[in-house]
């Protein structure tokens, strides 16, 4: 069309211009998406790091050093992806603008399209996530559970062996003093 676009009848070049503006606006949705994608894996890395990072606090004062660069961290990537999106946002604007009216209205049907999949893609990344928590959460209750219950076990048969002990040495005490008294 771009070569030999004047051969073309009005109808054939806005039928191409809508298209075009509808798998373009199909392919930055994409991008969009991913994008986003990423920029919630760098959160949840982030989130993770920070809360790693908490293990090593041995007193307030790391804990106030550690939340300090915590929201410092936060706020530097917010900003960032920020500024990311708007980028992203004003070059959809200029390629909308581009394309023309009939190529605009095709690029907000090709977004439109991506969003309503990436919705779904997201929501059953969200499940995935909450379901590997639940895992994680349900594998540390478990494994404190066991624990604990080799604490109690270990405790009792503690506490068996030294009444068993103390039994024997009473039960030994009284023989031979049974057996002195009785000589």
């Amino acid at each position: 069309m771009d070569t030999n676009g004047s051969r073309y009848s009005s109808g054939a070049q806005t039928y191409s211009e809508g298209l075009r503006g509808y798998f373009g606006g199909r392919v930055m949705g994409m991008d969009a998406v991913d994008w986003a994608g990423g920029k919630a894996h760098e959160a949840g890395q982030g989130i993770s790091n920070f809360i790693h990072g908490a293990g090593d606090w041995h007193s307030l004062g790391d804990a106030g050093r550690g939340i300090a660069n915590g929201a410092r961290g936060a706020a530097g990537w917010l900003a960032n992806t920020g500024r990311e999106a708007w980028n992203g946002i004003r070059g959809v604007g200029q390629q909308m603008h581009d394309l023309g009216p009939v190529g605009a209205l095709g690029m907000v049907g090709g977004l439109g399209n991506v969003a309503v999949a990436g919705g779904i893609h997201m929501a059953q990344q969200a499940w995935n996530g909450v379901s590997r928590a639940g895992s994680t959460v349900a594998n540390g209750v478990s494994n404190a559970a066991h624990a604990a219950g080799g604490m109690l076990s270990n405790g009792y048969h503690a506490a068996t062996g030294a009444l068993r002990s103390a039994g024997s040495a009473i039960g030994s005490g009284a023989r031979k003093l049974f057996g002195w008294m009785s000589r």
